[in-house]
C-alpha cells in the first residue's frame, strides 16, 4: 500500500530502497538490491526518483580521521557578548581553516565550535589563541 508524502506517494519498493540507503549510505546498488530482493536497475531507477523528488539527496563527507585529523569541540559563552567584538570572534573562527563547523547555541554554552587538529596541543594552542 503506497504511503503519502507531501503529495507523493511511496510504492512499497520505494520504502525497501529507502529503508536500506538510510541504513547505509555508501551501500552500492547491486548490494541495496540484493537487500531489497529487487533488481539493481529498479533499484537505480528508484533512487533516481527520490533524488529528483527531494526525499534524499547525494553529497560528499569528508572523513578526516584517516588523513590523521581529530575533531575536538569547543563550548563557551562570552561574558559580555559586544555586537562589534562578537562579529570579529564569528570572522575569525569562519576564516579559520581549522574550524570545520561553527553553531551558535541557547542555554548553557552560546557557541560550539568543532576545530580539526593532528594533535591534542595542536587544539589547546587553537583555543589558547581565541
Amino acid at each position: 500500500m503506497p504511503r503519502s508524502l507531501r503529495g507523493f506517494a511511496l510504492q512499497e519498493k520505494d520504502q525497501r530502497v529507502l529503508a536500506a540507503v538510510q541504513l547505509d549510505a555508501e551501500l552500492s546498488a547491486q548490494a541495496a538490491a540484493r537487500r531489497t530482493g529487487l533488481t539493481e536497475s529498479t533499484v537505480r531507477r528508484v533512487i533516481d526518483k527520490l533524488t529528483e523528488r527531494g526525499i534524499i539527496r547525494r553529497f560528499w563527507y569528508l572523513n578526516p580521521y584517516p588523513l590523521g585529523y581529530t575533531i575536538y569541540n569547543l563550548y563557551f559563552t562570552l561574558a559580555s557578548p559586544k555586537a562589534p567584538l562578537r562579529g570579529k570572534l564569528i570572522e575569525y573562527l569562519i576564516a579559520s581553516p581549522d574550524v570545520v563547523f561553527i553553531t551558535e547555541m541557547v542555554g548553557r554554552f552560546s557557541f560550539c565550535v568543532s576545530v580539526q587538529s593532528t594533535s591534542l596541543a595542536g587544539f589547546v594552542s587553537f583555543s589558547q589563541a581565541l
